[in-house]
């Protein structure tokens, strides 16, 4: 799996899909979407993504830490062969969810 961390905010605000899709390598890779959370951007917006993904790769996943459990469940209605992993901190004490990682 091709880790490719996509770009989606600066500091002046959301990236538009065409600023994202620069950031792509045009290799025909599977790519994973993290870093920061993907799920914070509107679902058209990561439709359109993940379409553009698909037209250039064979396997798209998303890791997510899970805080949009609908915007999720939708992305797998209109992609059931795109990969979720949801990771999520499970300790209330920082010091022990870090440590025990």
């Amino acid at each position: 799996m091709f880790v490719f961390r996509v770009v989606m905010f600066n500091a002046l605000g959301n990236l538009s899909l065409k600023e994202v899709l620069c950031f792509l390598p045009t290799v025909n890779r599977d790519i994973m979407l993290l870093g920061g959370e993907p799920t914070l951007r509107d679902t058209s917006f990561l439709k359109e993504l993940i379409n553009e993904l698909y037209r250039r790769t064979k396997k798209v996943a998303v890791l997510t830490n899970g805080t949009k459990p609908d915007k999720l469940k939708e992305l797998t209605k209109t992609f059931p062969e795109m990969h979720i992993d949801v990771s999520m901190k499970i300790h209330d004490d920082e010091e022990i969810g870090y440590r025990e990682r």
